[in-house]
């Protein structure tokens, strides 16, 4: 109950501003203005994408999260739907 919804919220992260997008390198840098954490404001935060399947995977570099002694990927999978 209580416990969940204080870890889910303590892990939450939320940002936005104008990003660049690198094209070559499948990569977009944001520059960030707003965020949930505010330490995240005023960071560049790189993330990289590529297609596969007809979705548009998104997240940090590969392996680039560390858990102890694991490497972690963490990703966004995002599919386009048609309206019905």
């Amino acid at each position: 109950g209580e416990q969940m919804k204080a870890a889910l919220l303590s892990s939450y992260i939320a940002y936005s501003g104008p990003c660049t997008i690198n094209e070559a390198e499948g990569s977009l840098n944001l520059k960030v203005e707003a965020a949930w954490r505010p330490d995240y404001v005023g960071t560049d935060q790189k993330r990289f994408f590529h297609f596969e399947n007809g979705r548009m995977l998104f997240g940090p570099a590969p392996n680039s999260i560390r858990g102890g002694a694991d490497s972690l990927s963490r990703r966004l999978t995002l599919e386009r739907v048609s309206a019905r």
